[in-house]
């Protein structure tokens, strides 16, 4: 059997993130940029200890009662947070950190499933799409959004605010417009990145302001937003899929 990695891993997190507080290392070139590659880059580095994390406690659980293995695994996912915080406090050197979202930590994470037959009114097409997004300590909110067999290549990408099988206005943009990049003119791939408040652009018409960041957050929260990819072929929209937190995907 695989040998388990134990709540160590934790104190080793720790450590690291004292000695790189301790000898500014945290706050160095590469993460002093300020901008989105040096935040993906900490987001990385968070999933990969956040895989260990979840691998250890997988270890545990088959040797131990959750009552040993809870709290290692606990303690695992603080100090990863640790290390996020020191990594992207370090991409906003000179301006002050936003506010922890609701909920702190990896909570939520929200996900999509994407198809034509959520479409309003529904579209035939064999298109498919796998949305995901997290929150992260002191409120970085990323994202990503898998496409495959469009019909044509995909030219933009929304959330939307309306509940399911309702047509709503463009809430926040994930590509092609709205301060995110221009969408890859393709019928499949990756799109991956963050969400601020220069991406929501309303809908006003709906009661959210552009740049209100909160409101359409709190929206997505609540279930009140689905993933919208527009194509050549159907400009209203090809696939579809209603945001939920993931446990209820």
């Amino acid at each position: 059997m695989k040998r388990i990695r134990d709540g160590r891993h934790g104190l080793v997190i720790a450590s690291i993130v004292t000695l790189q507080l301790a000898s500014g290392l945290t706050s160095g070139s590469a993460y002093a940029q300020g901008n989105e590659d040096c935040i993906l880059a900490a987001v990385h580095e968070y999933d990969e200890g956040a895989k260990v994390c979840d691998e250890n406690y997988a270890d545990c659980s088959r040797l131990f009662f959750d009552s040993v293995c809870k709290p290692v695994f606990i303690g695992c996912n603080v100090a990863n947070d640790a290390v996020f915080l020191a990594a992207r406090a370090g991409c906003n050197v000179g301006a002050p950190p936003p506010p922890p979202p609701p909920g702190g930590g990896r909570d939520p994470r929200v996900s999509a499933r994407l198809k034509g037959a959520e479409e309003v009114p529904p579209i035939d097409t064999a298109g498919t799409g796998d949305f995901k997004m997290r929150w992260f300590p002191q409120g970085t909110v990323t994202f990503s959004l898998s496409f495959s067999h469009l019909s044509s290549p995909l030219s933009v990408a929304h959330l939307h605010f309306a509940p399911s099988k309702v047509a709503g206005g463009v809430m926040i943009f994930l590509c092609g417009g709205g301060g995110q990049p221009a969408c890859p003119a393709a019928t499949e791939g990756i799109i991956t990145g963050t969400i601020t408040a220069a991406n929501v652009t309303g809908p006003t018409t709906q009661g959210i302001a552009p740049g209100d960041l909160d409101s359409a957050l709190e929206a997505v929260r609540k279930g009140l937003s689905y993933v919208n990819m527009h194509t050549a072929n159907f400009g209203s929209g090809e696939i579809r899929g209603q945001v939920k937190l993931e446990t209820q995907n």
